[in-house]
């Protein structure tokens, strides 16, 4: 018995562009042909050598015979179909179907389906998808889901040299592009063409190496069909490109930006919907995390197929349908016309009515599409609004508080911990401080000469200030560029959002960096260093409380130990 795709078969991979023929075939092969043979080959791969024989007959080009649906090979089987094309050698549509058990799930089945439509221009639309699923009635421990993958024949037809890949105006490749001093003006105008319906992906180099962020390889492998992407190796280069795209949409050192294909400076509320990735985000979540989201956006979820797209089997019987159809007007047509059947000509009037009804019904289908697409970007562009205004209201809210409480103060504190506990009375909603941080403050204070003098202390307040309002803001909305370099570059205070490798693998390192606070355990590996001199240096250690958007001072004075200082006593 056949296996047949189920409708809640998981979408494991998708894409789909367009190809056309850079050369002529030395065999004289049309586009289509040529594409079937690549399908045919890569099938040939699927099944044992002794069966490759089955799959070179006419059959696969020409599709099953119905009493013969499906090719079965072992634990695979095949099936293609075709819609033929009244005045042209080469079928208008064409697809192919292949279903195989799981290698090493023997309950999981997974199916790779292929559409190829011959378009008006003489190019081809290809689709591709591939889905998995567990066979009907199982009963059982459920697997973990598979590792992302995408199937072999879209190396070779994107890497192929007669062969010319494209979504709109975006060429489609299957290596990632060097961004240089040369192609960086030019990739930035392809990147703002309105007619790129290709995500871009920006990758830069790591700040702690000459590497990437993440594997553009592995990435790449990933997204074949559905997004290009660009590595940025030189410092100059990426800062040449932040030029262009401006505050709103720089991409900073060590991180990756996803740019969609929809791209306009002029909507500065797209800067939250270009997806971001941080370099703490990628060193806390890991490199997988981020190549496995951006995949699963742009390869699993993508908006590539369109309704007209011919993707399975149900979508060729459509078209069949639908030229049979005009086939047997045609030939109503001929007999009204040879016998002057009043009755018949009224069904061709009525025919012709319908389908000029469906054609304009099409139309105004695509119309609300396009119009869908413009008020997702407006409502994007509202939302970014709203939480501008919001952002300006609390900021108001926040400067009405300051001065409430300003006016309470008549001088500057007159040491840490009364800086500490200015900076909790004039930020409550940003920063919460522990006993803890008030006891380190405390005696910090008392073993240092340098910070009982009034200036030191001054510096600190200054110090406070700054992590209460610029490090706050850097962290919790979401603002393009790293945070590190920003904070440095807007206070010269520096920023590190977690401590080195070798720390963190020091359990006993990690234990003095965790607290107990209200209840819930925190990290507070997040530091702020005042001063490198000896005497003069202080350390600001603090939780993230993502839930509340908040700080939490933990450690307020001496250089917490660190295996690098515990190495050098």
């Amino acid at each position: 018995m056949a296996d047949y795709r189920p409708i809640n078969a998981t979408t494991h991979f998708k894409c789909a562009f367009d190809v056309c023929m850079k050369k002529s075939d030395e065999s004289g092969a049309s586009l289509m042909s040529r594409l079937r043979q690549v399908l045919q080959g890569w099938a040939m791969t699927k099944v044992a050598p002794s069966k490759k024989g089955l799959l070179r007959g006419a059959w696969f080009y020409n599709g099953n015979p119905l009493d013969e649906p499906w090719l079965v090979v072992g634990d695979t089987q095949i099936r293609t179909g075709i819609a033929l094309a009244d005045s042209h050698p080469d079928p208008k549509a064409w697809v192919f179907e292949l279903i195989h058990k799981d290698s090493s799930e023997t309950s999981r089945r997974w199916s790779v389906d292929v559409g190829l439509v011959r378009q008006d221009d003489g190019t081809v639309r290809l689709t591709a998808s591939n889905h998995h699923w567990m066979i009907p009635n199982y009963i059982g421990p459920y697997p973990e889901p598979p590792a992302m993958a995408t199937p072999r024949f879209l190396r070779y037809i994107l890497n192929a040299r007669d062969f010319c890949c494209s979504r709109g105006s975006a060429s489609v490749g299957s290596k990632f592009e060097v961004v240089t001093h040369e192609n960086v003006q030019q990739i930035y105008e392809r990147l703002r063409d309105k007619n790129r319906h290709l995500p871009f992906i920006f990758v830069t180099k790591s700040q702690d190496g000459d590497g990437l962020a993440i594997n553009p390889v592995q990435l790449y492998r990933f997204l074949l069909g559905n997004a290009n992407v660009f590595a940025f190796y030189d410092d100059a280069v990426l800062a040449g490109m932040n030029y262009l795209l401006g505050d709103d949409f720089r991409v900073g050192e060590g991180s990756v930006r996803c740019f969609h294909r929809y791209f306009d400076k002029k909507h500065t509320g797209n800067q939250r919907w270009h997806r971001y990735f941080s370099p703490h985000q990628i060193e806390e979540q890991g490199e997988q995390w981020v190549i496995q989201a951006i995949a699963n956006g742009f390869a699993r979820n993508s908006d590539c197929l369109s309704a007209r797209d011919i993707k399975s089997f149900n979508d060729i019987h459509s078209v069949r349908r639908s030229a049979q159809v005009k086939r047997l007007r045609q030939a109503i047509a001929d007999r009204a016309a040879s016998t002057n059947d009043e009755e018949l000509n009224e069904m061709i009037i009525a025919y012709d009515e319908l389908e000029k009804a469906m054609a304009e019904i099409e139309s105004f289908a695509n119309q609300l599409s396009k119009e869908k697409d413009a008020a997702e970007q407006a409502q994007a562009e509202m939302r970014y609004q709203i939480r501008e205004a919001e952002r300006l209201r609390q900021q108001y809210q926040d400067a009405a508080t300051i001065q409430k409480t300003v006016d309470t103060f008549k001088e500057l504190p007159k040491s840490l911990s009364e800086a500490l506990q200015m900076a909790e009375r004039l930020f409550p909603d940003k920063l919460a401080v522990t006993e803890n941080a008030y006891k380190t403050a405390t005696e910090f204070s008392q073993g240092s000469e340098y910070w009982r003098k009034q200036e030191s202390v001054a510096t600190a307040w200054n110090f406070l200030f700054c992590f209460a309002n610029v490090l706050h803001e850097l962290v919790f909305t979401e603002v393009a560029g790293d945070p590190s370099c920003q904070f440095k570059d807007s206070t010269g205070y520096d920023y590190a959002p977690t401590e080195g490798s070798m720390t963190k693998d020091d359990s006993k390192m990690m234990r003095k960096r965790s607290f107990t606070y209200k209840g819930t355990q925190f990290d507070m590996s997040p530091h702020l260093k005042l001063n490198k001199k000896k005497g003069e240096y202080l350390r600001l250690h603090f939780a993230i409380d993502q839930k509340k958007k908040r700080f939490i001072v933990n450690h307020f004075g001496e250089h917490i130990e660190t295996a690098g200082t515990r190495r050098q006593s």
